[in-house]
Formats: structure tokens, C-alpha cells, sequence
């Protein structure tokens, strides 16, 4: 499984912003010596990277800085909206609702992943039910960030009292990973 450059830029960027140039040098040292050495190099945004470095990035950020609850996790993925998506998608949150936007987001996500499709189950006029398929390696790290994302793209395109949580339920002998997502 493989994670565009782009969420390992923001990753870092995020960890140097929020506790420090020092701070992936602590993080590092739990890290295998396969992921130092993605670090060492040249990570570019278009190239795929190792989604263990992306997961334990965030996972050890939380039990070093943070409190071990991955409350960091979610709020590394809400950044990561903000800072992102302020670019290109600029305009889609000028013009969009926050189901318009949302809808948009299941696109999105596979530009950041290399496997794994967002699908939507259910919606209303102030909610939506997504499944992640497709997706080998779910964990709650990646839950958390991307239920803060989303949380975050919501009230970026003016969803107000944005929630998003993500959970796992077995089905059928399978994890099923759901995100739901209600505003006002």
C-alpha cells in the first residue's frame, strides 16, 4: 500500500509547525530503518511512499506529543484540509455546499491513495455515510485523520457544527470501514 508524497510533505510540515524542528528527530527513532530512509531522501508530491511511513508518522507523533488518544491524528487531518486544499479546490468551496464538496471528496481520495475508493451509502440534506472499500490497511491512525479532514472540508465549504467520525464494524467476515458526517 502506497501514499502520495503530498500527505508525507504535509505530514512532516505539520509535526515542524506544531512541536518543532527537533521533533521528527524524536519521532524518528521509532520509525524501521526502511522509513528513515525515505526520509533521508528527496520526497517528492506525485510519488508513492510507503503508507506505513504516513501511519507511523502521525502514530508516534500522538504518543510522543500528544496523549496517546490520536486526538493529534485528527487534528493533523483537519490541518492538512485547511492547508491542502486551499489551492487548486479553492473554488469548489466558494461555489459548493458542503454535500457538493464532500461528494467531491471521494474523488479526492484517490489522488492521496493508492488503493481504496470512498463510497457514499446514505445521504440527506445535512448528512453523509461513506464506506471505505477497497482499502487493505485500515487502522484507527488513518480514521482519525481522515475523519478530521473531512471534518475540516466541511466547514471549509460552510458546513456549520461539522462532525465526522470514523469507526469499524465486522460484516460478513470483513472489516467494513464506515465515515459519518452531519453539519447544519
Amino acid at each position: 500500500m502506497k501514499v502520495k508524497g503530498t500527505a508525507i510533505l504535509s505530514t512532516l510540515e505539520f509535526i515542524e509547525l506544531r512541536f518543532g524542528k527537533d521533533a521528527i528527530n524524536k519521532i524518528r527513532e521509532k520509525l524501521s530503518p526502511e522509513e528513515c530512509e525515505v526520509l533521508d531522501g528527496v520526497i517528492i508530491q506525485p510519488v508513492w511512499y510507503p503508507f506505513s511511513l504516513y501511519v507511523n508518522l502521525t502514530k508516534y507523533m500522538d504518543q510522543i506529543y500528544g496523549i496517546s488518544d490520536l486526538s493529534l491524528a485528527k487534528e493533523m487531518g483537519s490541518w492538512a484540509a485547511a492547508h491542502d486544499l486551499k489551492t487548486i479546490y479553492k473554488l469548489f468551496y466558494k461555489i459548493g455546499s458542503p454535500s457538493f464538496i464532500i461528494k467531491r471528496a471521494t474523488k479526492v481520495f484517490t489522488t492521496y491513495f493508492e488503493s481504496g475508493e470512498l463510497k457514499i451509502i446514505t445521504e440527506t440534506k445535512n448528512s453523509i455515510i461513506m464506506e471505505l472499500i477497497n482499502f487493505c490497511e485500515v487502522d484507527l491512525v488513518f480514521i482519525q485523520r481522515v475523519s478530521g479532514f473531512m471534518q475540516k472540508t466541511l466547514e471549509l465549504s460552510g458546513g456549520i457544527d461539522a462532525k465526522v467520525w470514523g469507526s469499524q464494524r465486522p460484516v460478513d467476515g470483513k472489516t467494513v470501514t464506515t465515515f459519518n458526517a452531519f453539519w447544519k
